[in-house]
């Protein structure tokens, strides 16, 4: 008598957060676990003996790649993949997983495909992606405007040219710095200072009018200061938009 457990039952069964199916060697799907059905829509009497290639997307179907995924098992014993699965509403949904090949009981060769959604990694590498471009085109086009960026310490991560002229600042004073390492209003002021953490707090844009910059030939300029939060990774950044009216004393 066989007292070991079906750990294939039981994980196909259990399963919450992986979607499993299984198929035979043409790509027909034989059955589905109730996480596959949660994720994607679809129930067993919807999926069974459909050809696997119907959870692609159209593009991925035209370029084969149900049947690049079916070629590789068959002679790899595995297939790994990252792509759209359609679901049964039509929403596509980014997903990475891996198909292998395995005997049943009775010899036959069945492929197992198990996936992960990362749906909302896939987002948020778009949106980080698109946040570095947005800053790489302000700082390339804004070349007339003052621009700094700053961390939650206050630690200056980028700067442009024009930053360091408005303060006549050696730039060996300001890489690396903390805006209150430098002796510039924006660092000195504490009303400045407490705008500024009050920006990160909230997050909300944040305007400081008429702020006195005085530089080393002794000119003195109003500058009007805009922030805007960026979150280009973990650790929010401010972005500090620094316009003048070029008038001196």
């Amino acid at each position: 008598m066989n007292d070991q457990p079906d750990f294939f039952g039981s994980i196909f069964d259990s399963a919450r957060h992986n979607s499993i199916f299984i198929m035979n060697e043409e790509g027909i799907i034989l059955d589905v676990n109730l996480a596959f059905t949660f994720h994607f829509g679809y129930k067993i009497e919807d999926a069974y003996g459909r050809y696997f290639g119907f959870l692609f997307t159209p593009h991925d179907q035209q370029k084969g790649l149900p049947e690049k995924e079916l070629e590789i098992c068959k002679a790899q014993g595995s297939a790994n993949d990252e792509n759209y699965i359609v679901h049964r509403n039509g929403n596509k949904l980014w997903v990475t997983g891996e198909t292998f090949r395995v005997k049943n009981k009775t010899g036959a060769i069945l492929f197992v495909k198990i996936i992960h959604i990362i749906h909302t990694q896939k987002l948020l590498e778009g949106y980080l992606a698109e946040s570095n471009e947005f800053i790489d085109a302000i700082f390339e086009t804004l070349a007339g405007t003052a621009l700094v960026i700053i961390d939650s310490r206050m630690k200056i991560i980028r700067h442009n040219n024009v930053f360091i002229r408005l303060f006549s600042l050696p730039e060996t004073d300001v890489a690396g710095k903390r805006l209150t390492d430098l002796d510039i209003p924006l660092g000195k002021d504490p009303h400045i200072r407490e705008k500024l953490i009050a920006a990160f707090v909230t997050g909300s844009k944040t305007e400081i009018k008429n702020m006195m910059v005085r530089n080393t030939f002794g000119h003195h300029t109003m500058v009007d200061v805009r922030t805007k939060i960026i979150d280009t990774d973990a650790d929010k950044k401010l972005l500090l938009v620094l316009n003048t009216d070029a008038s001196h004393e």
